[in-house]
């Protein structure tokens, strides 16, 4: 893990410490605090405050135990590792992911009632454009990426894989920010989101799968 990625992993997470400890102070200890929504936004779940405002916190930190783990897990000789920037990019981004969702929690604590929708597809969108610029840089390796059998078989198809989810993750990060604030349907919105993620999925692992057959054809 390089220094940016430990300094700005580090600073989300305070960030949230931080907020969490003004609100736990500031709301009543008898108050009821929504946790979890519909794909509306409605709130369809709630929690008392201590278990309210730690529930990103702790997942954040489990995050982060995951991507301290994943390297060690990669049996490619540790090209997680190597991957340096591009790893930290992305590992960064989804904690700043949570952490949107951990104000859209605290917001509601204060009696705010932000458009959840919009916010985490604007959100989501913003990772995938993030993570995009970095797909390509990220070297093959068994714990993390898109790891289809033909991308783990062969470095060339790997990296091209990659090049070509990273344009897509940004294309389809840029749509989804631009939906969520034109789009008015709440389900719409979720329509946008699950058709982008599959269509990513589907994409790439069918890509892979070409470029693959072509190599063999060409051995």
């Amino acid at each position: 893990m390089n220094r940016t990625t430990m300094y700005s992993g580090a600073a989300i997470l305070a960030c949230m410490a931080a907020a969490s400890a003004f609100t736990l102070l500031s709301v009543p200890a008898d108050a009821m605090i929504p946790v979890h929504f519909g794909l509306d936004g409605t709130p369809d779940r709630y929690a008392g405050p201590l278990l309210a405002v730690s529930i990103m916190p702790v997942v954040s930190l489990l995050v982060t135990g995951l991507f301290h783990l994943l390297p060690r897990l990669d049996g490619n000789s540790g090209n997680l590792v190597r991957s340096g920037k591009a790893y930290g990019t992305v590992w960064v981004s989804v904690l700043a992911v949570l952490g949107v969702a951990h104000g859209i929690v605290l917001a509601h604590a204060f009696g705010l009632s932000p458009d959840v929708p919009a916010y985490v597809t604007a959100a989501l969108g913003a990772f995938l454009i993030l993570s995009g610029n970095m797909a390509g840089k990220i070297r093959s390796n068994s714990a993390f990426g898109v790891r289809t059998p033909w991308t783990l078989a062969s470095d060339s198809v790997w990296n091209r894989t990659h090049r070509l989810f990273g344009w897509l993750s940004v294309i389809t990060g840029l749509l989804l920010v631009m939906a969520a604030f034109v789009l008015p349907s709440p389900t719409v919105l979720a329509s946008a989101v699950l058709t982008g993620l599959a269509a990513l999925a589907i994409i790439s692992t069918a890509y892979s799968y070409v470029i693959w057959k072509r190599e063999e054809g060409q051995a």
